[in-house]
């Protein structure tokens, strides 16, 4: 039942085939339970024959009994189910920028950094745990709801369900690690997962603990180990959060580039790093937090190839060899956009232009699929470099920025100049 794919059942959304003409891939997942955009439940079986759909069938819209399946009346999904659809649909086809503003309050930064697979999985089991079912028994379409409403509001959703649970508690279980061990042993107790996968997950549980158990009752070496780890780091996690050895932080701990500090006081005391010091030696120059090319893609609203296009070519930050694989820093990406949009004359309603011959920046960036990879990339830097004109903006994002088509069929036809 937990298998990353549908081998021989089928699930589509009718509506997405009519305007495609092909079923997307994202189909193929086991957990996609609805469409991302036409907030519908996925079709898994005929209405007319009640068999479940299979793959081969007379055509994408078709059943083997016959009946057409572009008419078939498609059950509504619920917000926090469709907008957690629109994730899993962006990370499996590498588009964080399309997720645009959620409003269900899902951890996305959390989920869109997890690999592939570990995403698939663990939102399967977190929907297994809600309905208090194994994996072997629980189906996608029951599990992945479940799931998406535990993961909205994020931590709130979790500590509701929780809470509830907490209701049933017999007054001889005092241990909190004990009374919540389905979930501490399958997303809290560190195993062969890799390492930090679930922090976040593992975080919110033990602050759960610590403001609703009794704090004493929680575990004091895995509350030490997270929630202060919150402000402090060990000597291996400053080395991988700057993508750097730990030889080079001892090296720069000699030389007093950071500092280190007592952080637990117990018996066996432990030395780390302020959270602080990331900043001091990631960032000399005093500038601001390093987001991952994903995230930064996604604040900044562009497609990850067209923001590494900018990179390589100088038009997002310095290069400092402190952060040649580590990220972005949020005022480049702020500097960056103040720039484009400052390119584009803010244009009030009544003046828009009402023309073929105009292009819609954002609808470019997340619809079209140019046979050159780099044009998306290379249009923002002619922005940029004034190389391109925009003709105005009609919002204070940069996909509402307007270009003349004729700027882009030019630099289509245009040979790339080589770094």
């Amino acid at each position: 039942m937990t298998r990353p794919f549908r081998l021989d059942l089928q699930g589509l959304c009718p509506l997405c085939v009519k305007e495609s003409g092909y079923i997307d891939t994202f189909w193929d997942l086991r957990i996609a339970t609805a469409c991302p955009f036409h907030r519908c439940k996925a079709l898994t079986q005929c209405p007319t024959c009640q068999e479940p759909l299979r793959q081969f069938r007379p055509a994408p819209l078709r059943c083997k009994c016959g009946s057409d399946l572009a008419s078939v009346s498609l059950e509504i999904a619920s917000s926090a189910e469709v907008e957690l659809m629109k994730v899993v649909y962006a990370r499996l086809h590498d588009e964080p920028g399309t997720l645009g503003d959620l409003t269900e309050g899902l951890p996305i930064d959390h989920l869109i950094n997890l690999p592939m697979r570990s995403l698939m999985t663990h939102l399967f089991r977190l929907g297994a745990f809600v309905l208090n079912e194994s994996c072997e028994k629980s189906s996608a379409a029951r599990s992945i709801p479940a799931a998406a409403d535990l993961l909205a509001n994020w931590p709130n959703g979790l500590f509701s369900h929780l809470r509830n649970k907490m209701e049933h508690r017999l007054p001889h279980e005092t241990s909190f690690l004990k009374f919540y061990g389905n979930f501490y042993n399958n997303f809290v107790k560190t195993g062969k997962r890799p390492r930090q996968e679930l922090d976040w997950i593992r975080n919110a549980f033990l602050e759960f603990g610590v403001k609703e158990w009794n704090g004493g009752a929680v575990d004091a070496r895995l509350v030490a180990q997270t929630v202060e780890r919150r402000k402090l780091l060990n000597r291996q996690d400053l080395a991988d959060a700057l993508r750097v050895s730990c030889g080079t932080v001892t090296k720069w701990l000699r030389n007093g580039v950071i500092a280190q500090c007592e952080y637990v006081h117990t018996d066996s005391r432990r030395y780390g790093f302020d959270r602080s010091t990331l900043g001091t030696a990631a960032t000399p120059e005093g500038k601001s937090e390093v987001l991952e090319t994903r995230v930064a893609a996604a604040y900044l609203g562009i497609p990850v190839p067209a923001l590494q296009f900018l990179k390589e070519n100088c038009h997002v930050g310095a290069r400092n060899p402190r952060l040649q694989r580590a990220g972005y820093f949020r005022s480049d990406l702020d500097r960056v956009r103040q720039q484009l949009l400052e390119k584009a004359p803010f244009l009030p309603a009544d003046s828009l232009p009402n023309s073929n011959a105009l292009l819609i920046l954002g609808r470019f960036l997340k619809f079209s699929h140019p046979r050159n990879k780099s044009i998306k990339g290379r249009l923002l830097a002619a922005i940029l470099t004034g190389s391109v004109h925009p003709i105005g903006r009609n919002g204070d994002q940069i996909s509402t920025i307007l270009l003349k088509k004729s700027d882009l069929d030019r630099m289509l036809h245009e040979r790339p100049i080589e770094n």
